[in-house]
């Protein structure tokens, strides 16, 4: 009934118990640092009046994206010249965008690479306004105090334009 009706917290192997009222509805949240929020439905159902309790067994598993290491993303933007976010790259972006929320002391580096056009300057400036965009996502979705960068690839690495249509990122997160 949009209240929290228990909560506990596991031991060292990943045993808990929740002691609930039964004939209703519940939503299971568990949470760990540097992992995705899990939720998952739990029905609380007594099995037969004769008993008070009816053990219940949910086996969560948690699952998180790697820290320190970069992620590459592709096709985040539309063909092209374009500087609109794709329908497949908002699907991408997702559990980035979900990871970021649940974990809010975890911060994000992308660096945003385009290799549209032979000239070195046209990439440079489609590059800062897909950063634009990209950031303006991001931000709408994500608290204020997110702690995440975005900066032009092509200018921190150095890339000879050479023409190859290249469109992707990468997400670097990080203590």
């Amino acid at each position: 009934h949009n209240r929290t009706a228990a909560t506990t917290t596991s031991d060292n192997n990943g045993h808990y118990q929740l002691l609930v009222p039964p004939n209703d509805d519940y939503l299971l949240q568990a949470s760990l640092n540097g992992y995705f929020m899990y939720e998952q439905e739990l029905p609380a159902i007594r099995t037969t009046e004769r008993l008070l309790i009816t053990p219940l067994s949910y086996n969560i598993q948690l699952t998180s994206l790697p820290l320190n290491q970069p992620i590459m993303l592709q096709d985040i933007f539309s063909q092209g010249t374009d500087i609109q976010l794709s329908p497949n790259g908002i699907n991408t972006l997702k559990p980035t965008i979900n990871f970021l929320r649940d974990n809010p002391q975890i911060r994000a580096s992308i660096s945003v690479y385009c290799d549209q056009t032979d000239d070195e300057t046209f990439n440079n400036i489609l590059i800062e306004r897909r950063i634009n965009t990209l950031q303006q996502y991001i931000h709408s979705y994500l608290p204020s105090d997110t702690q995440f960068s975005i900066l032009n690839g092509n200018t921190t690495e150095q890339i000879e334009p050479s023409n190859t249509g290249a469109n992707f990122i990468f997400i670097t997160f990080s203590k």
